[in-house]
């Protein structure tokens, strides 16, 4: 662990919640980004209510998604996209570019979950350089050496861990949860020295 947080929230619930940093605190108007969504909002619908609903939220994967999830998302404030989310098909793509599927300029992503069934050790670092990402929480497959690499990339590129949990789902997996240096004095999170 790189830094304490004083209020951690688990947030979507007890076995497949994620832990978040003060979600209260998040800015009007932000963005939040699911990445893999598999018909599961919990999260979603749960950081929805704590925070009044300021978040605009963009759930993509590789599937669509049930009808009722999609009337669900869409009650929450959420917009789904169906996307192949691989090596060969960079998640960055949707997000910049003139072709821009959420339909506003991004700058900051308040929240960014992720769990995309091993992708994420491809995908992430490239869309962590190319926009501000204040939260990260991750779920990580495969073995300890992978996992361990991709967290010290997401170290060297100004993250600081907070919280981990082992996944009781997958038993190559483990959950993470990262916060941007430059947010910390916002979210009230403290450097573990």
């Amino acid at each position: 662990m790189d830094a304490k947080c004083l209020e951690l929230r688990k947030i979507g619930g007890e076995e497949s919640g994620k832990l978040v940093c003060n979600p209260e605190l998040v800015r009007k108007n932000c963005l939040m980004i699911s990445l893999g969504v598999n018909n599961q909002i919990n999260f979603e619908k749960h950081i929805q209510s704590l925070t009044n609903f300021k978040c605009q939220i963009i759930g993509v994967d590789s599937k669509l998604q049930d009808f009722t999830t999609s009337q669900e998302y869409a009650k929450i404030g959420g917009k789904l996209l169906f996307k192949k989310i691989a090596v060969n098909f960079p998640i960055v793509e949707i997000f910049s570019s003139k072709k821009n599927l959420i339909g506003r300029k991004m700058k900051i992503v308040e929240f960014l979950k992720i769990d995309i069934g091993g992708h994420e050790h491809f995908l992430l670092a490239p869309f962590l350089k190319q926009f501000q990402v204040c939260q990260i929480f991750l779920q990580i497959h495969g073995k300890p050496l992978e996992h361990f690499e991709l967290i010290e990339t997401i170290r060297k590129l100004g993250f600081k861990l907070f919280s981990f949990e082992r996944s009781s789902k997958c038993v190559t997996c483990c959950d993470y949860s990262f916060v941007n240096e430059k947010c910390m004095f916002r979210y009230e999170v403290g450097n573990l020295e």
